[in-house]
């Protein structure tokens, strides 16, 4: 609804869909209604809005003004008055603005200079994530499910209008562990004995 009201293009860029909590044999745990208060105001159906990330910034960057978009700059060090925060490149450049938002990922610039240390540790585990088309899945429900050692979840989303999914695979993990050599037959270990779709997506 953000999007939309930013003027953006929405028609078929996702995909809804209900959320389901199942153990790794397909039993229901719990299913996640919809809120139908939520969907009035909000004037959309469903709460799960699936797609990709490219596609949310290509519809984006058709309602930008083009000198917004700055490309190849990259933050060195911002000062923040009273008044503005000046944003300082590596060029010599600058850009000054009433609001500077630290969106450059875990290791931001942004918020090393805010706060410091960041204190980044490994959490203990890794996640496998892709997404592919699959014609013959539901396209009305996505699945979070466990067995007792793995997380697989699988939601649908929209690519290019075309229904696709996005799955992942977690998985308990060390840090500094060797990735294996053929991860596809690594997940599919994992996912031995789980009901479909998530060995076949």
């Amino acid at each position: 609804s953000i999007l939309r009201d930013m003027g953006v293009d929405i028609d078929r860029l996702g995909a809804y869909a209900v959320t389901e909590f199942r153990n790794h044999r397909g039993k229901l745990r719990t299913r996640l209604p919809f809120n139908a208060k939520a969907e009035a105001r909000a004037g959309l159906p469903g709460w799960h809005y699936g797609m990709l990330r490219s596609a949310a910034v290509e519809r984006m960057l058709d309602v930008i003004p083009p000198e917004l978009i700055q490309p190849g700059k990259w933050f060195e060090r911002y000062e923040e008055t009273a008044q503005a925060v000046t944003v300082h490149f590596e060029d010599g450049s600058q850009w000054e603005a009433d609001l500077l938002v630290g969106a450059d990922g875990i290791r931001s610039q942004v918020a090393q200079q805010t706060f410091g240390d960041l204190g980044l540790f490994h959490c203990g585990i890794q996640v496998w994530l892709a997404w592919c088309h699959c014609e013959d899945v539901a396209h009305d429900v996505g699945w979070i499910s466990h067995s007792r050692n793995v997380q697989a979840s699988y939601f649908p989303i929209l690519h290019e209008g075309k229904p696709a999914f996005e799955w992942w695979v977690v998985e308990p993990w060390n840090a500094g562990q060797t990735p294996p050599p053929d991860v596809k037959a690594h997940l599919l270990r994992h996912l031995d004995g789980w009901v479909d779709p998530l060995p076949r997506l």
